[in-house]
């Protein structure tokens, strides 16, 4: 069963509300309109079940649905509570699920302004983000993240192979590639 929580609004003693779960609804209602942040925190009832569950390999987007509070708050706690976050994606099993936009040429694009091939907006293509997370370093400058079964849709580690651009061309045009060699111009 679990504890009535008191408001905490200093002098107030009524139960908090399941809004706000730190504060009563008037006071919940008056801060929300004064423009105040007003900051959910999770029960000690919630707290153990979130840390339980990360701890034992669910990911923060599972928890939310099943808290029914938003991902980033509950990544928000775990780092607050002393609990390192598991790296983003690419574990063995984890689906990728659409995170970012497409770009002109249907691409999936992922917002990562911090990374080293990251465009000037901030953006990456994932597929060119997945190779360098496979090769633990930034692809170089020529290297191109090439999908395997040419869907680009499908970023799935195992489906990205960089190569150079080169090889990339007599990927994609051998018959290009054996005229050039039959006439001795270079591609």
């Amino acid at each position: 069963m679990e504890q009535i929580r008191i408001c905490g609004f200093p002098g107030c003693k009524k139960p908090t509300t399941r809004q706000s779960k730190d504060y009563c609804n008037t006071h919940y209602r008056k801060m929300l309109a004064e423009g105040r942040r007003v900051i959910v925190r999770p029960t000690d009832a919630e707290k153990a079940v979130i840390v339980a569950s990360y701890m034992a390999g669910q990911s923060t987007y599972k928890i939310s649905a099943a808290i029914k509070m938003r991902e980033d708050k509950i990544q928000y706690w775990l780092k607050k509570w002393g609990v390192s976050l598991r790296p983003v994606g690419f574990q063995k099993g984890h689906k990728l699920r659409f995170r970012g936009r497409k770009s002109e040429r249907g691409y999936i694009l992922i917002y990562r302004p911090d990374h080293p091939n990251a465009r000037k907006d901030g953006y990456i293509l994932e597929h060119r983000f997945v190779a360098a997370q496979t090769l633990e370093r930034p692809l170089k400058k020529g290297e191109i993240a090439h999908h395997e079964d040419e869907s680009k849709d499908n970023n799935a580690p195992g489906n990205i192979i960089a190569m150079s651009n080169g090889e990339h061309t007599k990927l994609h045009n051998p018959v290009r590639t054996r005229w050039a060699k039959r006439n001795g111009t270079r591609i």
